[in-house]
């Protein structure tokens, strides 16, 4: 709400009146009509200029709020933004367009490009780095909300497959999270807590690849420290079900392999 708050504040701030972009100490011609500056802002934008098209396009929304320009005006500030890798300004960007005109003709596409700005601000891994789920994932979890609220208010459009896969992307990151701290519990010889945390992963997250992971894992700690074998094959008999293509469904099939034959009688 905070950061919402500073971005609608900046957005519906005064332009000034300058021929100087004061982000790039470029010079900004504007023009007369609010047609030929959106036009303006549109060349700039397809050129890379993206601070020079924001300028326009606040120009056009500050000076001609009544014109029909204005709520495109809007949604191509947020379009400069993305398009210039700001991510977050640009998601909180599209938010405010999709609650300023939620009836406009590009509302679909604005709350899809709200959802892929909050998806690449989400943490990524770098070599020297931490791992990008020992992160904080608040950018994560913006995404999937944004990714939720899109699918839900649109479900046949284009884009609703690419949405889907990205949800599943960031559903493996927070998947991430729940199986790094079962590591750490088995590090620590707290072998149920590293259980619960791996059965957490394959009931919340079973749509994601790290379900597969976390079933061979489990089935392994059974195995190997818990003393539950028969949960164990069971385990492994579900993953070869559930996910028949992973590799861990290949390991479980090598492990199934080491248990007693059971002879027909």
């Amino acid at each position: 709400m905070k950061r919402f708050l500073i971005i609608t504040i900046a957005i519906l701030g005064l332009a000034s009146c300058s021929t100087v972009n004061s982000s790039t100490s470029a010079p900004v011609s504007y023009s007369e009509t609010a047609r030929q500056n959106f036009d303006f802002g549109e060349t700039a934008l397809k050129a890379g200029k993206y601070e020079e098209a924001q300028a326009y396009f606040d120009y056009v929304r500050n000076k001609y709020p009544y014109s029909k320009y204005a709520a495109d005006a809007d949604l191509k500030v947020a379009d400069a933004l993305y398009a210039n890798s700001k991510w977050l300004e640009a998601a909180d960007a599209y938010d405010f367009f999709i609650r300023f005109h939620p009836a406009h003709e590009k509302a679909a596409y604005a709350y899809f490009r709200k959802a892929k700005a909050d998806f690449s601000a989400m943490p990524v891994d770098f070599f020297l780095f931490p791992k990008s789920y020992t992160k904080d994932q608040a950018a994560t979890r913006d995404a999937l909300d944004a990714i939720d609220r899109f699918v839900k208010q649109f479900p046949k459009d284009e884009n609703v497959k690419e949405a889907q896969e990205m949800r599943v992307k960031l559903r493996s990151q927070l998947a991430s999270l729940d199986m790094n701290v079962a590591k750490y519990y088995i590090t620590i010889r707290k072998y149920k807590g590293a259980a619960t945390r791996y059965e957490d992963v394959i009931n919340k997250f079973e749509d994601t690849p790290v379900a597969a992971k976390a079933m061979l894992e489990l089935a392994l700690l059974k195995i190997e420290r818990l003393g539950q074998k028969e949960e164990a094959k069971e385990l492994l008999e579900r993953l070869k079900k559930d996910h028949p293509e992973s590799i861990e469904a290949k390991e479980a099939d090598r492990q199934l392999g080491a248990f007693p034959k059971v002879s027909a009688s």
